[in-house]
């Protein structure tokens, strides 16, 4: 376990593994990002736990054909950010699966603001919710406008009423069998 620190930039690694690592974040709303990845393809993200990192627990920028599975992704709350999986800036084909998620703002989101993701894929996973912040238009999961074909489904998703949970404001997405 370590306190209070963030693993910055990987970048432009081709096969990176991050395997059995737990990071603990200072859960004070003004924590970084946990682990920010840029540039990689076929990364394997995998039995790590994040808690209290409140930016972003995972984010990936530019990147192509990475897994994120059996992950615990927790109390990423930040009003402003929050996410616990980010991809954004043009990220294709990135799977998020068997995952545990509680706590967070956004337990996914795409978006950012140069290039189209595409093809993200969040399946299998546990979707908890915690309304941390009542004030604030929260959805689990959100494809911003440069985001498409965005699947969501086989996930176990448990929510107070009138959260929302899926919203993609851009091309085209699937929900199914949640």
């Amino acid at each position: 376990t370590v306190a209070n620190s963030t693993i910055y930039r990987i970048t432009s690694v081709r096969g990176v593994v991050v395997k059995d690592l737990r990071i603990n974040g200072p859960n004070d709303g003004n924590s970084g990002v946990a682990m920010d990845f840029n540039y990689l393809e076929d990364a394997l993200i995998q039995n790590v736990h994040i808690h209290g990192c409140s930016q972003m627990a995972v984010s990936f920028e530019y990147s192509f054909n990475c897994l994120v599975e059996e992950c615990i992704l927790e109390r990423s709350n930040r009003p402003t950010y929050g996410y616990a999986t980010a991809f954004s800036n043009g990220c294709q084909y990135m799977t998020v699966q068997n995952c545990y998620f509680d706590a967070n703002r956004h337990h996914g989101v795409g978006g950012g603001s140069v290039g189209v993701n595409r093809f993200l894929t969040w399946t299998r996973n546990t979707c908890m919710w915690e309304r941390t912040f009542p004030n604030i238009h929260d959805l689990m999961f959100r494809g911003h406008v440069n985001t498409e074909n965005m699947e969501f489904s086989h996930n176990h998703v448990q929510s107070h009423p009138g959260v929302p949970i899926f919203q993609v404001s851009g091309g085209s997405s699937l929900v199914d069998s949640n």
